[in-house]
């Protein structure tokens, strides 16, 4: 039988933060067990996407609204260089020790207001830096079908996890296992390991969601719990603080959210000017 005090230990971790998110002033406890500080170059670029019935669903869209346009007078199309980015952010990470500068350009479309079948294309660009000495802000430097916005935050922090004997597993097994059967699906178990331009991921899955986080990443910190592919270029914190996700996506395979890696590279330098925050927003 599981222990109700564990259990209900558990249950309470999972709708707190396990460990302090970028952005946050460590304590001096925290300063000593920041294991983000030992992060090795990293850079990323990744791709996510919403799919329905097998089809990028915003591309989707527009390939209906076109059709249904015809010939219909002054009807002017998105290029179609263009046509295959909408629905889609691109992201480029880069970590080094403490320090995180994240890119994403999300792309859509929209009509004009004039015209029924004008179709023109949206960007959102977002930056984001977390770094010592900066403190957390956000700074709109366009609005509309060309939005940036910048976000700026304090180090990443970590904690480095606590040693866990087999006794730990066991129990924990048995509450997971408890976990499933009350429904909850916060819980994931593992399924081995696969490679992403040579870099080794584990892969979890829960109730809604596969994903393969970078397995060296847990010496750093990361726990891969984040959802990078959901969150869509949506506002707000960095998806990229706490998880180094190779690839996500649904658990059935089916509609939803999709993220998939172009490139990594681990333990190679790169420019340093990528932390560089733009004059414009300090």
């Amino acid at each position: 039988m599981y222990r109700p005090i564990a259990l209900a230990v558990l249950l309470s971790s999972l709708v707190s933060i396990s460990a302090c998110s970028a952005g946050d002033a460590p304590s001096s406890s925290d300063a000593v067990v920041n294991v983000a500080s030992k992060t090795p170059p990293i850079h990323l670029r990744q791709t996510a996407v919403t799919l329905r019935d097998g089809q990028p669903v915003v591309q989707h869209q527009y390939q209906q609204a076109s059709a249904d346009c015809g010939h219909a007078s002054g009807f002017t199309p998105i290029p179609a260089k263009d046509v295959g980015k909408l629905g889609r952010t691109y992201y480029e990470a880069w970590y080094e020790g403490d320090r995180l500068s994240v890119k994403a350009d999300t792309w859509g479309f929209t009509l004009s207001g004039q015209q029924p079948c004008v179709f023109k294309v949206t960007h959102l660009s977002q930056r984001w830096f977390y770094q010592p000495g900066l403190s957390s802000a956000k700074h709109q430097l366009g609005q509309g079908a060309d939005a940036h916005i910048v976000y700026l935050g304090g180090p990443v922090v970590h904690r480095a996890k606590a040693a866990v004997t087999q006794a730990d597993k066991d129990e924990e097994a048995e509450v997971m296992a408890e976990l499933h059967q009350r429904g909850y699906g916060g819980t994931s178990k593992q399924e081995g390991q696969r490679k992403v331009d040579g870099q080794l991921c584990t892969v979890h899955v829960d109730t809604t969601r596969r994903y393969c986080a970078l397995s060296a990443a847990e010496d750093w910190g990361f726990d891969g719990a984040n959802d990078v592919a959901g969150a869509g270029g949506a506002y707000g914190d960095s998806p990229y603080t706490d998880a180094i996700n190779l690839w996500e996506k649904p658990a059935d395979g089916g509609d939803g959210s999709y993220l998939t890696t172009q490139s990594i590279t681990v333990g190679k330098p790169f420019d340093e000017r990528v932390f560089s925050v733009p004059d414009t927003v300090r």
